[in-house]
C-alpha cells in the first residue's frame, strides 16, 4: 500500500479520535450505576445528580430520554449528541410498585472525570503516534512493518473512541470490542513474528498469515457462539468487556514468548536492543501498576486516593517503547537508560511490597513517615539485586571478552595456538566477523602468511615491505579508509595487497609489531557479526588487544628462537656423543677381533700347548710366566672393553659378561638384593641372539625395579645348554607383588618389545607367578637358534670369566 494512502487513513482515524474526545469531554457523570441487562439501580453516589434527583438503589429504570430501557439493546446512540451543558436527563423508575419520574440535572464534568478522559486519550494518541511514525519512517518499505504500523494506528483509534461509545452506544461498543478481541488481539501476537525486523526462515514467513487468518476465523466463530448464548446486547457488552481483557492478556503472553525466542535466536545487536526496550516498556508498565496498587492500599487507610487515569498513563510506556525501538537508528544509549530506569522501578516496587507486607502483619507502624524511611532503606539492596539480574540477562560487554582474551594471550608461547586464541577471542567478542590474520613464521624475516581466514577470501601471503608505511603510525588499530590512504594503489606494487585493502568485507586493520617497529602480523576485521557498528570503546579495546598480541607474539618468537638454538646445541651434542660411542665401539670391536680373538688368543693357545707338553724344557718356567702374563693381559683388555661399551663383549663367548653388566647397571638404583648366576658350560652365541637377550634382560630388570611392589630381591640366572637341557635359558625374577596376568598397559611398549625380541631369535618368553609370590620372566632359546659364528671346540672352553678361550691342540690353526 502506498505511503500516501496510509497517511490519509491515519489522519482520518486521528480526526475521528479527536472528534470523539470533543464529544466525550462535556458529558458529565450522573452518579448512578445501573445493571445493564435488568435496568436496576445498583449504586447512587452521594451528592451526585442522581442523589439530588432522588434516585435510590433498587429502583428499576423503565424509560430514559423518553424511550424504554430495553431500547439500549438496539438504539445507535443513547444520549443526545453533541452534549450541551445543563441538558436534563429524564428517567422513570419503578419503586415499590409505583412509577416515579425523575429529572437528573448534571452540570460540568469534574476535574477527576476530565483527568480520566485525558489519560485514555493520551494512551490512544501514543498508540496512534507509534503506528504513524513507524509507517512513515524510511524503514517502512517492507510489508510486515507496514502491517505493524496499521495495527498501532487502528488500536489507537479504538482506544480513543471507546470512552465515548461506552456511554453513548452499546451497539457500537459491542462492534468495537468485537474488532479488538477477534482481530487486534491475534494481530498483536502475529506482528511480533515481523517486528522487530530480523532474518527469518522462509518457511516461518509462510505460516504467519495462515495462522493469523485461522485464529481470527476461530475467534469470530467463538464470539458468535458466545453472543448467541446471551439474552441481550447489553449482556453481550459486559461479557465482551471481560473477554477482550482476557484475549489481550493471552496476546501479551504469546508476544512475550515470541520476543524471548527472537532474543535467543538472533545475533543482531540492534534487534536485541529493540526487544530489550520493548521488554523494558512492559516491565515499567507492570511496575507502575503494582506501585499504584500498593500506594492505593497505603493511602486508603489515611483517607487519600490515587487520581483516576493514573494507571492508564503508565501503560502508555508500552507503545512509546515500540516507537523508540522502531524509529531510532542507534539504540545503545536508550537501551542503557531504560535498563537503569527499569532497575530503579523494580527496586521501588519490591521495597514498597516488603513494607506493605510488614504493615499488614503489624510488624511496623503504618504511619507514612515510617513507611517512607523503611522503603528508602530497602531500596538500595533491592536495586543492587535487580541491577545484577538485568546485567546478567543482557549482552555482555565486548570489552570483557577482549580483556579476558588479552590476558590469555600472555600465557601462550606456541604461535599457532596464539593466533587461534586471538581469532577465537575476536570472534566471540565481535560475534564472528569476517577475519584474516597474517603472521610471520620466522621472526623478523620472511613474508606474512595467512594462518586464520574466516568468512573472507584473500591472498595467502603478503610482502611486509609493502606494508612499511603502516608501521610508522602510532596507532595499533587503523580504519580501512586510513589504511587505503597510507597505501594507495598507485604506490602498491603488489596487486594482491591492493585487492585485499579494497575488499568489501574489511573495516579495520590491526598491526602486530615489535617495539623496534618490525611488523610481525596483520589482523584484518570485517563488520561485526551482530551488525552493530564499531564504537569508540570497541576501538580502544581492540587497540589494547593489538598491543597484547604484539607482546605475546614477540615473546613467542623469541622463545622459539631460543628453543631452536637449544635444539641445535642438543643435536650437536648428541652427534658428538654418537660419534664418540661409534668410535669407542669400533675400538672395542677392534680389540676383540684383532687382539683378543686373534693374536692374543693364538698366543695363549701356543703357550698353553708348550706348558702342557710333558717333555720338560729349560724354558718351561719362563713360558709359564709369559702365559700368566698373557692371561692378565687378556683380563685387562676385556675389562677395558667392558668399560668402553657394555656390548663390547659381543664375542660369541661374552653373553655372561653382558648380562652381568646389565645387572650391575641396575644396582645403584636398587636398594634390595640383586644377584646374578650362571650355570653350565658357556657356548658361543651369535651377535643377534646376544643383543636380543641383553635387551630382554634390561627391560625385565627395569620392570621389576619399577613395578614389583614390596620386592626385596631381584635376580638374573643364565643357564647354558647341557645334554639334559639342550636349550639356553635366561630367568629374571623378583619376590614382589604383581597383577595376576601380565599385560601391556596402554601407551607402554616394553612387554611388546620383549616379545618381539624373542620372536626374532626364535625363542619363547613367558611370565610366571610362583606360589610364594613374585614374577619370573623365562626366555628359552633352542640350541639350533644360537647361531654361533664358529663351531664349538671339542676341548674344554675356558669361561669368559677366566679371560681367555682355550682350544684343543688339534684344532689350533696354523700360523703363517
Amino acid at each position: 500500500m502506498p505511503a500516501s494512502v496510509f497517511r490519509l487513513v491515519a489522519l482520518v482515524l486521528l480526526l475521528g479520535m479527536l472528534t470523539a474526545l470533543v464529544l466525550r469531554a462535556p458529558i458529565p457523570s450522573l452518579g448512578l450505576i445501573i445493571d445493564l441487562p435488568t435496568g436496576e439501580v445498583v449504586l447512587v453516589q452521594a451528592d451526585s445528580p442522581a442523589d439530588q434527583a432522588g434516585a435510590m438503589p433498587g429502583d428499576l429504570v423503565h424509560t430514559i430520554y423518553a424511550y424504554p430501557w430495553s431500547a439500549t439493546n438496539y438504539r445507535l446512540f443513547l444520549l443526545p449528541l453533541p452534549w450541551l451543558p445543563g441538558t436534563p436527563t429524564p428517567i422513570t423508575v419503578e419503586r415499590a410498585g409505583q412509577v416515579v419520574a425523575l429529572t437528573l440535572q448534571a452540570g460540568l464534568p469534574t476535574w477527576s472525570e476530565h483527568a480520566t478522559t485525558l489519560a485514555h486519550t493520551l494512551l490512544a494518541l501514543c498508540c496512534w503516534g507509534t503506528g504513524y511514525f513507524i509507517g512513515t519512517s524510511p524503514r517502512a518499505t517492507e510489508r510486515p512493518l507496514q502491517w505493524v504500523a496499521w495495527f498501532w494506528v487502528v488500536l489507537g483509534f479504538t482506544l480513543g473512541v471507546f470512552p465515548l461509545l461506552s456511554i453513548t452506544s452499546y451497539v457500537l461498543s459491542v462492534a468495537l470490542l468485537w474488532v479488538q478481541g477477534t482481530v487486534l488481539a491475534p494481530s498483536a501476537v502475529a506482528l511480533h513474528a515481523w517486528y522487530p525486523t530480523r532474518p527469518r526462515p522462509v518457511e516461518r514467513k509462510r505460516y504467519v498469515w495462515p495462522w493469523l487468518l485461522a485464529t481470527i476465523v476461530l475467534l469470530q466463530l467463538g464470539g458468535l457462539v458466545l453472543l448467541s448464548m446471551t439474552a441481550s446486547l447489553t449482556e453481550a457488552y459486559l461479557v465482551l468487556q471481560r473477554l477482550v481483557w482476557l484475549l489481550f492478556l493471552g496476546a501479551f503472553l504469546g508476544s512475550l514468548v515470541l520476543l524471548i525466542h527472537a532474543y535467543q535466536t538472533t545475533l543482531m545487536a540492534h534487534v536485541r536492543r529493540q526487544i530489550r526496550i520493548i521488554g523494558a516498556g512492559c516491565l515499567l508498565a507492570l511496575s507502575w501498576g503494582l506501585l499504584l496498587l500498593l500506594l492505593t492500599g497505603i493511602l486508603a487507610s489515611h483517607g487519600m486516593f490515587v487520581p483516576n487515569g493514573t494507571f492508564t498513563l503508565g501503560t502508555a510506556v508500552i507503545p512509546l517503547a515500540y516507537l523508540l525501538s522502531g524509529v531510532s537508528a542507534d539504540l545503545m544509549r536508550p537501551d542503557q537508560v531504560l535498563r537503569r530506569v527499569v532497575t530503579y522501578a523494580l527496586a521501588a516496587v519490591s521495597a514498597l511490597t516488603l513494607v506493605v507486607l510488614l504493615t499488614m502483619y503489624a510488624l511496623i507502624p503504618a504511619t507514612p513517615l515510617v513507611v517512607l524511611i523503611l522503603a528508602v532503606a530497602l531500596f538500595v539492596p533491592c536495586r543492587q539485586i535487580f541491577q545484577h539480574a538485568l546485567n546478567s540477562t543482557g549482552d555482555e560487554p565486548n570489552a570483557h571478552h577482549l580483556r579476558q582474551m588479552t590476558a590469555e594471550l600472555a600465557t601462550i608461547l606456541e604461535p599457532n595456538l596464539l593466533v587461534t586464541t586471538l581469532a577465537d577471542g575476536l570472534g566471540r567478542a565481535l560475534h564472528d566477523p569476517p577475519l584474516a590474520i597474517y603472521v610471520r613464521r620466522d621472526g623478523s624475516d620472511g613474508p606474512l602468511t595467512c594462518l586464520v581466514k574466516r568468512s573472507f577470501v584473500g591472498p595467502e601471503v603478503l610482502d611486509p615491505t609493502s606494508l612499511a608505511p603502516l608501521t610508522r603510525q602510532p596507532q595499533a588499530l587503523l580504519p580501512l579508509t586510513e589504511v587505503q590512504r597510507l597505501l594507495p594503489p598507485s604506490d602498491t606494487a603488489c596487486p594482491e595487497l591492493t585487492e585485499l585493502l579494497f575488499h568489501e568485507a574489511l573495516v579495520l586493520g590491526g598491526l602486530i609489531q615489535r617495539v623496534d617497529g618490525v611488523l610481525l602480523g596483520l589482523v584484518l576485521l570485517g563488520p561485526r557479526g551482530d551488525r552493530d557498528p564499531y564504537r569508540p570503546h570497541d576501538h580502544q579495546a581492540l587497540a589494547q588487544v593489538m598491543a597484547g598480541a604484539s607482546l605475546a607474539l614477540t615473546n613467542s618468537l623469541n622463545y622459539h628462537e631460543q628453543v631452536h638454538a637449544r635444539a641445535l646445541i642438543q643435536q650437536l651434542y648428541e652427534h658428538s656423543q654418537q660419534t664418540a660411542e661409534v668410535t669407542t665401539t669400533r675400538i672395542a670391536h677392534a680389540i676383540h677381533t684383532d687382539i683378543l680373538g686373534t693374536h692374543l688368543r693364538l698366543n695363549i693357545m701356543d703357550l698353553q700347548r708348550l706348558v702342557d707338553d710333558p717333555v720338560a724344557t729349560p724354558v718351561h718356567a719362563q713360558v709359564s710366566t709369559v702365559l700368566e702374563r698373557e692371561h692378565h693381559m687378556n683380563q685387562a683388555l676385556r675389562r677395558l672393553c667392558e668399560a668402553i661399551d657394555v656390548l663390547s663383549s659381543l664375542e660369541p663367548m661374552g653373553l655372561t659378561l653382558s648380562l652381568r653388566k646389565c645387572t650391575d647397571l641396575v644396582r645403584p638404583s636398587w636398594h634390595g638384593d640383586l644377584t646374578f648366576t650362571s650355570d653350565g658350560e658357556p657356548v658361543p652365541v651369535s651377535e643377534r641372539v646376544h643383543r636380543a637377550l641383553v635387551h630382554i634382560t634390561r627391560e625385565a630388570l627395569v620392570n621389576a625395579w619399577k613395578h614389583a611392589v614390596e620386592a626385596t630381591c631381584i635376580g638374573v640366572s643364565l643357564r647354558f645348554p647341557e645334554p639334559n637341557h639342550p636349550s639356553l635359558m635366561v630367568r629374571i625374577y623378583d619376590n614382589g607383588r604383581h597383577p595376576a596376568v601380565v599385560v601391556a598397559r596402554p601407551g607402554h611398549l616394553g612387554i611388546q618389545h620383549m616379545r618381539e625380541a624373542a620372536r626374532t631369535i626364535d625363542a619363547t618368553i613367558t611370565w610366571d607367578h610362583p606360589p610364594g609370590g613374585g614374577t619370573v620372566v623365562v626366555v628359552v632359546v633352542p640350541h639350533e637358534a644360537l647361531g654361533a659364528d664358529y663351531v664349538r671346540l671339542d676341548a674344554a672352553i675356558v669361561s669368559p670369566r677366566q679371560g681367555y678361550l682355550a682350544a684343543a691342540p688339534d684344532d689350533t690353526p696354523e700360523h703363517d
